[in-house]
């Protein structure tokens, strides 16, 4: 069985180095809204710019990256093709990853495509909590808009080290589980 992660946002591309140490022969796809967040060791990976021409970064400002993406995410899947198990990674608080990660599930899930979300939250903030409030409203309309049932894990470990931990072993565990 193939796995293909798609890391979404400053978070995911975080993750996506973790990934990257602890399984390097991993299938990988980058999403972001600006090349700031690429690290050297992710350089052979796929990397979407999305909003190449407008945007540089999400800003936690979800509404902005939504008006571009919305558009470009009907060709994702055509150049980037799932696999039989594809995990989502993001943060559902930021405004590139929690806005990318939902409308990449929804092309996942009207291509009939095995799909989880692995993510983390933030409390720190009222723009955060508001961003995870309308992703899980955007999720809940997924999952009833294609009659699924979501699989999903949120970190809710309290510093950001503790979630890099748990979400690189998380990862690990469905890859390996999965292969």
């Amino acid at each position: 069985m193939k796995v293909k992660t798609f890391c979404c946002g400053g978070f995911g591309l975080n993750m996506a180095v973790g990934i990257v140490a602890a399984l390097p022969n991993s299938d990988l796809v980058l999403f972001d809204t600006t090349e700031k967040n690429m690290q050297p060791s992710l350089k052979d990976k796929p990397f979407v710019r999305v909003g190449k021409e407008s945007l540089d970064g999400g800003g936690k400002i979800r509404s902005v990256v939504a008006e571009v993406a919305k558009t470009e995410s009907k060709t994702w899947l055509l150049s980037h093709q799932p696999a039989d198990v594809n995990i989502v990674v993001t943060s559902l608080s930021g405004g590139s990853g929690s806005t990318i990660s939902v409308l990449l599930l929804e092309q996942l899930l009207e291509n009939k495509r095995a799909a989880v979300l692995v993510a983390v939250w933030d409390q720190t903030n009222l723009q955060s909590i508001s961003n995870q409030k309308k992703v899980i409203e955007s999720l809940n309309y997924l999952s009833k808009k294609y009659g699924k049932c979501l699989t999903i894990f949120i970190s809710n470990k309290t510093t950001a080290r503790e979630q890099d931990k748990e979400v690189v072993c998380v990862l690990s565990s469905l890859t390996v589980l999965t292969e």
